[in-house]
This record gives structure tokens, sequence and C-alpha cells, in this order.
């Protein structure tokens, strides 16, 4: 369970809302990642915990002046000029890797973070100023509950996950 490295495919169910935002001047976005927006630029960049940042959704694919990727992992780079933008989906389920300590039918239905653009994460991670809520989450897709459904974009009232 470590942050994306090439692109991929995200299970998902339901329809949710598209928006293209442009890639942060040299952060590289992959298919499948976790993105959040960076509050100073208004710029998306892979999912991490870190301040200044929010959820803003998943990488479904790209758009504007998109370039072939030479190393065959995809994936796009922002440039200075906000051309090359990542088409991102919210306000739908997406299947993410669970950290260890969520792992528990209890943290069904709250609020969990970003561990970084493949990972959902409780308040073990980072401090409180770096905690970026994700969504709820709604379903455990294994057993041993590695993997689960996130509603992205929609929050429980004040439930967070620990």
């Amino acid at each position: 369970m470590t942050a994306l490295t090439q692109d991929a495919i995200r299970e998902g169910r339901g329809d949710g809302t598209l928006e293209e935002v442009a890639i942060a001047t040299s952060s590289k976005i992959y298919v499948g990642s976790l993105c959040a927006v960076r509050l100073t630029t208004g710029r998306a960049v892979a999912g991490t915990a870190a301040t200044g940042r929010r959820v803003l959704g998943v990488c479904t694919g790209f758009a504007g002046a998109v370039t072939q990727a030479s190393d065959g992992k995809g994936g796009q780079t922002g440039n200075a000029s906000g051309t090359v933008r990542a088409v991102l989906e919210y306000d739908r389920e997406f299947e993410f890797d669970v950290q260890a300590a969520l792992r528990t039918n209890t943290n069904i239905g709250l609020n969990v973070f970003i561990g970084d653009d493949n990972l959902v994460s409780g308040t073990a991670v980072g401090s409180a100023g770096t905690r970026i809520p994700v969504g709820i989450l709604t379903k455990f897709t294994n057993t041993a509950k590695s993997k689960a459904y996130v509603k992205v974009r929609s929050f429980a009232p004040s439930n967070v996950a620990t």
C-alpha cells in the first residue's frame, strides 16, 4: 500500500461529477490518484497529508497539453502555464487501500483522511493541520478490510475515523 508510481484503474460505483483542474508545476499525477488542491495556487497535486490542501477527487484522465509518457507508466506533470489539466471525479464511491488502524467495521460511515494518493487513513496520519478529509468510508471490499469504498467529497456531519 504505497503511493502510485503508474496509472491505475480504480474501482468505483455510482455516478459522480467531473471537473478539470490545472496540475501544479512539476507535480506528477497518475490516473487513479486521489488528488488535492494546493490552496496557494489552486492547482492539483497527488494526495498527501500536508497543510494548505483540500481534497478534489480521483484523476480519471487528462486534458490540455497532454504528452505521451516516455516511461510507459502514464501520468502527467504540470507545467508553469497551467495547460496540463487533470480530469477529476468526485461525489462518487472509489475503492482505496485502507490504513491498518482503520480496518474495523466501526469506521463505516465515518470520515477518513488522505494518507497518500492511494491510501485512506484515520487520525493517525500527521497532525490535525495536515489531515485532509477525503469522504465517508462506505464499505469494506475484502475480508481483510484492506480495501474499501469511500464516497469522495461527501462528508459525515462530524464523525471522524480514528
